[in-house]
């Protein structure tokens, strides 16, 4: 599993073009500053049917797909989070 910081330095890497590049690396850069610490693995543990069944008790950087919204929440280690940045 990579990290977030993985994903900025590959997107980085690549041949985007200039917007799309910029607004990924953004994107993925502010969900990194709601996660609790540097280098924290995601995790895509299930799916549950609505936002209200997402579960507690769980770590840092479970993802799970809420299948009412049709969208996926990270968890951050104090709220979930929308991880579905490219549907805005």
């Amino acid at each position: 599993m990579a990290t977030i910081s993985d994903a900025i330095n590959k997107i980085k890497a690549t041949n985007y073009g200039g917007y799309l590049r910029t607004a990924m690396v953004e994107a993925l850069e502010a969900v990194d500053e709601r996660i609790d610490g540097p280098g924290v693995i995601y995790d895509l543990k299930g799916t549950v049917p609505t936002y209200n069944d997402l579960p507690i008790g769980v770590s840092t950087g479970d993802i799970y797909t809420v299948t009412a919204l049709d969208k996926s929440f990270v968890w951050t280690g104090t709220e979930w989070t929308d991880w579905c940045w490219w549907d805005k």
